[in-house]
């Protein structure tokens, strides 16, 4: 496990960030890069990935959970 660097502003690079997303199980990464990048709506990118919606809500949310853990939070 790797914790994301951030400089003066708290600002994490976006080759920081991609990297993060990479890291991520091939499941959440799709879902999330389906919504996130590539645009679709949840409903398209749960039909596109061949789940239900509920699924792709789960895997977005564990997800975003497993980016968060690799972020140092202060305070």
């Amino acid at each position: 496990l790797y914790k994301i660097t951030t400089d003066q502003d708290g600002q994490i690079s976006e080759s920081e960030l991609y990297r993060a997303v990479d890291g991520l199980d091939p499941k959440y990464r799709e879902s999330i890069l389906a919504v996130y990048v590539d645009g679709l709506t949840q409903k398209a990118a749960a039909e596109k990935l061949g789940i239900t919606l509920w699924t792709l809500r789960w895997r977005i949310n564990r997800g975003i959970i497993d980016l968060k853990s690799k972020f140092e939070v202060k305070g």
